[in-house]
């Protein structure tokens, strides 16, 4: 499924410490470098790096999307270039939406694609037919919802040369795609939750006010978190780092225009 957990809470730092006092096995050994490290005293290291587990599918489909608004589309057809920037505003601000709207028109389950927002969609299966374009019904608003195949990942294939931290010889592109494809698949999943707002790629909760600093008239500084998915000899790993962007307050509109 194109899934995570958005439940899920790891342990502590304190709970991390407490588990490597008292469980010996679980710790990580480096590989020591010759004669290099033999000084000094030993020391814990937490990183940010989680190994990741996969049971994927044997095949994920590619698509190309493209979403205008059928203001757009009229105007495109008449050569107008309102058109053009209509329809680059409507992939950064709405296309998710957007995207649900035509999924369940389809009859396509939430947890069975991930789009990235702007073009990319990934299935788990065929579309029918494969280049096709509808009308979606989206709040009070209609769109054009256009999808064209690119092609097939062999996903099965990816996630056997990841465990060993190596990809085999002529694997080298579908795995970078693979993970360029698991990046995207959890960037959907987090941003799908109620109250979270993708900025590139990171995810932002402006509701918490536990993660807002203020900044200024009407503006905040909000921490958000950026999800990195990598491979090593270890297999697959998924990074979480702190990231903070700019996000105007929400207030009502006679104080903003008093302000």
């Amino acid at each position: 499924q194109f899934s995570v957990d958005p439940q899920y809470e790891g342990p502590t730092p304190q709970d991390v410490r407490r588990r490597l006092r008292s469980a010996p096995g679980s710790k990580a050994r480096a590989t020591r470098n010759g004669q290099v490290g033999t000084l000094g005293r030993h020391i814990y290291v937490l990183a940010n790096h989680f190994k990741l587990h996969l049971n994927p599918p044997s095949v994920v489909y590619r698509y190309d999307v493209e979403i205008v608004s059928t203001r757009a589309a009229a105007a495109a057809a008449a050569g107008g270039l309102v058109a053009q920037r209509d329809e680059k505003s409507l992939k950064q601000a709405e296309g998710r939406s957007v995207m649900v709207d035509w999924a369940a028109s389809q009859g396509i389950q939430p947890h069975e694609y991930a789009f990235d927002g702007r073009r990319a969609l990934f299935t788990l299966m065929e579309l029918r037919p494969a280049n096709s374009s509808v009308e979606v019904q989206a709040g009070r608003r209609k769109f054009q919802v256009t999808h064209q195949f690119v092609k097939t990942l062999n996903v099965a294939e990816a996630a056997r040369a990841f465990l060993t931290g190596v990809p085999s010889q002529g694997l080298e592109e579908v795995c970078r795609e693979v993970l360029q494809m698991l990046d995207i698949v959890v960037r959907h999943s987090l941003a799908s939750q109620p109250g979270v707002i993708p900025r590139g790629n990171a995810i932002y909760m402006p509701g918490d006010s536990n993660k807002c600093r203020p900044l200024g008239v009407r503006t905040q500084a909000v921490i958000g978190y950026r999800t990195v998915i990598s491979v090593n000899q270890k297999g697959l790993t998924i990074s979480v780092d702190t990231a903070a962007t700019a996000f105007t307050k929400d207030v009502p509109l006679i104080d903003a225009v008093a302000d």
